[in-house]
């Protein structure tokens, strides 16, 4: 994504001094900020006003993820396997291929994932998204699987 290569040109030598000096501290006050907008901008329904300010928040948040990555943390491919692992979790009825539960089951197997992925938590030896990641992945290549213990 074009807006990552910005935030880091912006956070890197001979970028924005200013955005380099920026904290996860005050990009999370940042980032709540835009949201307050987006919600207002949202209510007003006005298309090119919530496009600005999802803008905004995307800005934000890639540069809060920056933070991370400059610290070898984590960074945004990491997340966003984590992310859609939790989601393809949390919806086996729709990449799973099993029977569509309606939505008060749907709802009730969204909470024992919850639950399972907390437990998968405290039994990593990291207590990471990269342990989530690494414990009984079956869907994942074994090099996807060593890429991600590289990290």
């Amino acid at each position: 994504m074009e807006i990552v290569e910005v935030v880091r040109r912006l956070r890197g030598p001979n970028g924005c001094p200013w955005n380099a000096k920026q904290t996860p501290r005050h990009l999370l006050q940042a980032l709540k900020a835009e949201v307050t907008e987006l919600e207002a901008a949202v209510d007003s329904g006005a298309i090119w006003q919530i496009d600005e300010e999802l803008g905004d928040v995307l800005f934000n948040l890639v540069a809060l993820v920056e933070t991370y990555r400059e610290k070898q943390l984590t960074d945004l491919d990491l997340i966003d396997q984590y992310i859609s692992r939790k989601m393809r979790t949390r919806h086996p009825y729709v990449f799973d291929r099993m029977p569509d539960p309606g939505p008060e089951a749907a709802v009730d197997l969204w909470e024992k994932s919850k639950l399972k992925e907390a437990e998968l938590r405290r039994n990593s030896q990291t207590g990471t998204c990269l342990g989530y990641l690494l414990h009984g992945v079956s869907h994942e290549s074994r090099r996807d699987q060593d890429w991600l213990k590289e990290r």
